[in-house]
């Protein structure tokens, strides 16, 4: 449990949620016995919504892991929509570039190696939509950073802002 919505809540909403493709469910897999956070059920499904509603062209993902919620990001967006994403670990830029690799999506993803803190201070795009997943309590130095590379009208979505009571220690 998630210790925000009482376990029968979680349950229930993820009941009604429609199952992700093949590849999606084996990175899920993978990362439950191997505990490595990727974002939720109903997480998946609000970024589902919001890029659908926001049909961005250039997104910059903060925070790749295994590659998984750049994935499922290129899945909800068309063909012209390209995701950049950053991650500091070489182990899961191995595997999120494995991961991808095995997918259409291929050409559209690219990983950027290196501390996010580092990585946001050289990036010269703008993009339609961000998605910070990463050091919880930098977000705050994430955002600043990202709302100078935000277009008009652009979407920044935080994830796990009160993930085990994080949101004091942010704010």
């Amino acid at each position: 449990m998630n210790q925000i919505n009482e376990e029968y809540i979680e349950d229930y909403i993820r009941s009604l949620l429609p199952d992700n493709n093949t590849n999606l469910k084996i990175m899920e897999k993978y990362a439950e016995e191997n505990h490595v956070p990727i974002v939720q059920p109903e997480v998946a499904q609000l970024l589902k919504v919001l890029l659908k509603l926001k049909n961005p062209k250039n997104i910059l993902e903060v925070g790749t892991a295994i590659g998984y919620s750049a994935l499922l990001m290129a899945e909800y967006t068309g063909n012209y929509c390209n995701i950049t994403t950053v991650e500091r670990r070489s182990d899961m830029i191995d595997l999120a570039k494995e991961n991808i690799s095995k997918t259409i999506y291929k050409d559209r993803i690219k990983i950027l190696q290196g501390e996010a803190e580092e990585v946001l201070l050289i990036l010269d795009e703008k993009y339609d939509f961000i998605f910070l997943d990463a050091a919880k309590g930098q977000y705050m130095d994430f955002f600043n950073k990202c709302i100078k590379f935000l277009e008009p009208g652009g979407i920044i979505v935080s994830d796990n802002v009160l993930y085990k009571a994080w949101l004091p220690q942010i704010l």
